[in-house]
């Protein structure tokens, strides 16, 4: 093969690669990364990995620049130095976060912050921004394998709790299928009485003039639970009444629990001395029925009866007997109070008629004196 063919062979391939190099350049850098320029921020946080030179940074989802270094701080940190294309601007109400991909790989993004009150000034070249670092969505990927596990064990486990309540609910309906069946019965027998109670109650309410006692009812309502409400004052007064008379009682009884041992004690005593004139008044009566004692023969004995009521109207014809010569002997202690010397002289002269004389010298009985009574019979004629 000639040596001039060769050559222009190597120089079409060179040129091939060297344009196929510019046109990845190009892809990958961005025509910012030839044609503009970049500007230069921090970004500081307690951690960064995955963080390395060359790390993409992302806006909505656009590359708009690039880790340029990532530094250790010696109190504690990492800085990070963005190198970001001029023509794409940073706000203070976006939030530069860390987060890694599921190939492991890291990447930088400014969201917007969701607090309305953050500032929206522009991010000046060379300020330090703060960053914070999202969960690794492989960590996050592996918390909910573990928490997979534990509910596909768990969703296990109930299935075959599950598989033993089924299994003993048929064990359940095999064994009380008679009852069951007769419970399904007796629940149709009391759908068909409720069927009936409905349709009862259906016609009752349908009459109209049962509608309308039900509706005076119904008005009438208020009015007796006004009088209910009055009942209740009058009870509630009636019960403060009884709860003041309780009060009085227990004023009342109080004095008769403190003095209740002499009490019983003068109880008890009275209730003895009770004891014994009950006793006393059946010997009494029983003295008095016996025909053997004084008062039996006079309750029993009638001849005794009679002879003391003769005695008694002995002694009263005495008596009457004995009225005239009492007045006179009281006429006569008067006069002689009175005229002592009228009987001094009728009695040195005594003449014919002196007796009869002197009786009537003494005249008539004063004034104010009263005759004596009559005297009653001793004894009642109930005991004849």
């Amino acid at each position: 093969m000639d040596e001039q063919i060769v050559k222009f062979r190597v120089g079409v391939m060179v040129t091939a690669s060297l344009l196929i190099a510019a046109i990845l350049i190009v892809m990958f850098s961005g025509p910012s990364g030839l044609l503009g320029g970049k500007y230069t921020i921090y970004a500081e946080a307690d951690e960064a990995p995955g963080v390395a030179a060359s790390t993409p940074i992302h806006k909505s989802g656009i590359l708009i620049g690039r880790v340029a270094k990532v530094k250790l701080l010696d109190e504690g940190g990492v800085l990070m130095t963005l190198r970001i294309d001029d023509d794409k601007r940073l706000r203070h109400n976006e939030i530069c976060e860390i987060s890694g991909t599921l190939l492991g790989d890291a990447e930088l993004r400014f969201i917007r912050d969701i607090d309305p009150a953050a500032p929206k000034t522009l991010i000046k070249p060379g300020e330090t921004v703060k960053a914070v670092v999202r969960d690794d969505p492989v960590e996050v990927i592996s918390q909910l394998q573990d928490g997979l596990n534990r509910t596909i064990g768990s969703v296990s486990k109930t299935s075959e709790d599950m598989g033993t309540v089924i299994r003993q609910i048929s064990n359940l309906l095999e064994q009380n299928e008679t009852r069951i069946n007769s419970i399904l019965t007796q629940m149709d027998e009391s759908l068909g009485i409720m069927k009936d109670a409905v349709s009862n109650t259906n016609d009752i309410v349908g009459d109209p003039e049962l509608r309308d006692k039900l509706k005076q009812t119904i008005e009438e309502m208020p009015e007796v639970l006004k009088r209910t409400q009055e009942t209740a004052e009058e009870m509630k007064k009636a019960f403060q009444a009884v709860e003041r008379n309780l009060n009085n009682i227990e004023d009342f009884t109080e004095p008769l629990g403190r003095h209740g041992p002499q009490l019983v004690d003068r109880i008890d005593g009275a209730v003895q001395n009770l004891e014994q004139l009950s006793s006393e008044m059946v010997k009494f009566s029983r003295a008095i029925n016996s025909e053997e004692g004084s008062l039996g023969q006079f309750v029993h004995n009638p001849d005794l009866y009679q002879n003391l009521n003769k005695a008694a109207r002995n002694i009263q014809d005495v008596s009457t007997q004995l009225r005239p010569i009492v007045r006179d002997a009281r006429i006569f202690s008067d006069k002689i109070a009175r005229h002592p010397g009228v009987i001094v002289r009728d009695a040195i002269r005594p003449g014919p008629g002196t007796k009869h004389g002197s009786r009537l010298s003494l005249g008539d009985p004063p004034a104010g004196a009263v005759e004596p009574p009559c005297p009653r019979p001793l004894f009642n004629p109930m005991f004849r």
